[in-house]
């Protein structure tokens, strides 16, 4: 299949998906006991939900409040994510007052909700996540486009494009963000393939301000297009100032002037530069990771709890040094390339000590690339993109509602720790196979790089 059918089928397949959208509201199937003789859907998230959405719907009061974000609306986003979630306000009627509301927080530094500002949020809602799903339609369609203009740099069918309809990706693209990110991540990608290593560094950058995981993605690409220069017959000291020095300060100096737009609004300062940067940094263990797994008793408790610290910091080793290490290596061909950035980006999923279900749409992109011949990786992609649906939309809310006469508004299936435990499995599987992949390339000697 050509290009153009590829992308008109995916235009269409889009199309379908946000109508449906656009004229369901949580639908769902089957019922389950609920409070005071109450009843409610078993399974109502098949489609969509609404946690994620009504967090952007929040973070992106700034734009109609003409508040600036971080310190006059909280948001636990990159900059470039917290501006884009203001957008759906330009194009929706909303209650949000002039100033916006008070960031009030309790002892525990939980931000406090009060009555009107609740009512406010369920008055907007339908609003902004029909707009928002409009918005993350366009994202998707850029990251198809980005991914068929890959396979073709690559010599591969476009048709292997179709694979981001798998249905992890599209549920997560449509209800989260991640679309936008991961495709500035392809064009980044797409733009090195041809050549264009400065440019590719600053939409990195850019990606970076919106999700972080792009900027470990940077020294693959230097290694890269070092290695290609030194091909060409330049000398180690030129090849390591356009393939290092040059791309290197060409996405520092962006995510520089990004970070210098919050510090300079409003007179945030540095507060509110480092305001997510802080806020993530306290961050826990999340139930579905594997740092949970690793250290809780109710699941496989090799550890024990108290040495979760020393495992968080492991664990974040394994997240970020892979990515400078690995490009020390002689990263020669585009296969070791590929294989290199996909195992950094696996790497970075499997140990964070927060697993959060869209970050397929980081992998997939990737994964598509060298699919078409490694059917293994072709084989854990479509396991890993069912066992992220099963586990979170289908399973996670649909236990009892309540145990011990205690009231549990998401409690998950019994089968959601199974199916949990079989994708941490698939990932660190996945993980392994990129590492090898990686190896056996960079260990190979392909002919030298055309000009």
């Amino acid at each position: 299949m050509r290009t153009v059918p590829v992308l008109l089928l995916g235009a269409a397949l889009l199309a379908g998906a946000l109508a449906l959208l656009l004229s369901t509201t949580q639908w769902g199937v089957g019922s389950r006991p609920w409070f005071e003789g109450a009843t409610r859907t078993r399974w109502q998230y098949l489609l969509e939900d609404v946690h994620d959405r009504g967090v952007y719907q929040q973070r992106g009061r700034w734009l109609p409040a003409g508040v600036a974000p971080y310190l006059g609306e909280h948001s636990e986003y990159p900059e470039l994510a917290t501006w884009m979630l203001g957008l759906p306000y330009l194009a929706i009627p909303h209650h949000v007052p002039e100033g916006g509301y008070a960031q009030v927080r309790d002892e525990q530094g939980r931000r406090v909700v009060s009555a009107e500002e609740s009512a406010d949020l369920a008055a907007d809602q339908a609003a902004y996540f029909d707009a928002f799903h409009v918005m993350m339609a366009l994202g998707l369609f850029a990251l198809l486009a980005a991914t068929v203009a890959n396979l073709r740099a690559l010599g591969q069918a476009p048709a292997w494009a179709l694979l981001l309809f798998l249905p992890a990706t599209l549920y997560f693209g449509f209800n989260r963000y991640d679309a936008v990110p991961s495709a500035m991540v392809s064009a980044a990608l797409l733009l090195h393939l041809r050549g264009r290593e400065r440019t590719a560094a600053l939409v990195l950058g850019l990606a970076a301000m919106m999700k972080w995981y792009p900027i470990l993605l940077l020294p693959m690409f230097c290694a890269h297009a070092t290695r290609a220069r030194r091909e060409r017959g330049e000398p180690w000291g030129r090849a390591l100032a356009r393939g290092v020095v040059v791309p290197g300060l060409v996405a520092g100096g962006v995510c520089l002037a990004v970070l210098g737009v919050t510090f300079l609004w409003n007179g945030g300062g540095l507060e509110a530069a480092s305001y997510v940067y802080k806020h993530h940094a306290a961050r826990g263990a999340n139930q579905s990771s594997i740092l949970f797994a690793l250290t809780r008793p109710e699941r496989w408790g090799v550890f024990e709890l108290a040495r979760e610290p020393a495992l968080s910091k492991a664990s974040t080793l394994l997240q970020f040094l892979p990515a400078a290490l690995l490009a020390l290596l002689p990263v020669r061909s585009r296969e070791a390339l590929l294989s290199g950035c996909l195992l950094v980006v696996v790497g970075f999923v499997t140990f964070s000590k927060v697993f959060s279900p869209q970050w397929i749409l980081w992998i997939s992109p990737l994964a598509i690339l060298l699919a078409p011949r490694r059917r293994l990786l072709l084989a854990l992609l479509v396991a890993l993109e069912l066992l992220i649906y099963l586990q979170i939309p289908v399973l996670h809310y649909g236990g009892p509602a309540e145990v011990d006469g205690q009231p549990l508004l998401m409690r998950p299936l019994a089968a959601f720790w199974t199916v949990c435990d079989l994708r941490i499995a698939t990932l660190v599987a996945l993980w392994a196979w990129c590492l090898v992949t990686f190896l056996r390339a960079v260990r190979s000697n392909p002919a030298p790089s055309p000009a």
